[in-house]
């Protein structure tokens, strides 16, 4: 499956088979090797299993990390803006190998975003 190109410090979010994608940026999606919170613009059911792909940077570089996971809260939320109005909560189910490593280059790229747009933390 192809994904439309992002530049090299973004991460976008993919639902199973790319039927929908959303691009985030820091303090919009929160990775742990446990889970991931993310705002959303998508309202899933407790309980429901989740597949998602996070895209990072472009090609010829660009990398694509597979989770599966439990929605264990997706509600709205008043710190989310308009477009993305809810919190979403994913537990892992079976994380993918050498996840640790995939967290830590997914927060990178989110947080040299930020810091490209002018929005890093004090």
């Amino acid at each position: 499956m192809h994904f439309p190109p992002r530049p090299a410090d973004s991460a976008a979010v993919y639902l199973d088979y790319g039927a929908d994608a959303a691009q985030f940026h820091d303090g919009d999606l929160r990775v742990t090797t446990r889970g991931l919170e993310l705002k959303s613009r998508w309202q899933f059911d407790l309980g429901a299993e989740l597949g998602v792909n996070v895209q990072l940077g472009d090609a010829p570089h660009e990398r694509l990390v597979p989770l599966r996971g439990i929605v264990v809260g997706c509600h709205r939320a008043i710190d989310c803006p308009e477009e993305t109005p809810y919190l979403l909560t994913l537990i892992f189910l079976d994380p993918p190998d050498k996840l640790a490593e995939a967290v830590g280059l997914i927060t990178r790229t989110l947080a040299r975003r930020s810091e490209r747009n002018g929005q890093g933390k004090p």
